[in-house]
């Protein structure tokens, strides 16, 4: 048998990505940031929506979540939904006590794949879903405008 390292992993995760023009699927395994309860993400019918993806160790990612909580203000017919993709759980309620994200529904990927499936490795990372569930826009946030 060759050589194998001990510290390698293979791990097979069948995550199908999400595109522009689908309809938003409710998404299983996210948990509250603040209590890590666990919870699903679901569209509500004539509710816009925009869920935003960031992570500790990205500075810009942080910085966008601070500009969409002051939207959140001016901007209430559209549930804002702050996603941290971070693996250090604690890490991100340090962000988040510490930055004015006041307005933003407060999420963790938890167990979901949530981050796999919109393409969240790159950040910062935002998707719309218009008021009839479809998904609109999946991409950097400098493309967009609210």
């Amino acid at each position: 048998m060759a050589d194998v390292n001990p510290y390698t992993y293979l791990v097979k995760i069948d995550v199908q990505p999400v595109s522009v023009g689908t309809a938003f699927q409710k998404v299983s395994g996210v948990t509250k940031l603040a209590t890590g309860e666990s919870t699903t993400l679901e569209f509500t019918q004539g509710v816009p929506m925009l869920i935003n993806f960031w992570a500790a160790w990205c500075q810009p990612s942080i910085r966008y979540t601070s500009e969409i909580a002051k939207l959140s203000t001016t901007h209430k017919q559209v549930r804002m939904v702050s996603v941290s993709t971070d693996s250090d759980v604690e890490k991100a309620k340090e962000v988040v006590s510490s930055q004015n994200f006041e307005g933003l529904e407060q999420l963790h990927i938890g167990e979901s794949t949530l981050d796999l499936e919109y393409g969240a490795s790159k950040m910062p990372r935002v998707v719309l879903v218009d008021g009839n569930g479809q998904i609109v826009y999946i991409g950097h946030h400098m493309k967009i405008k609210l």
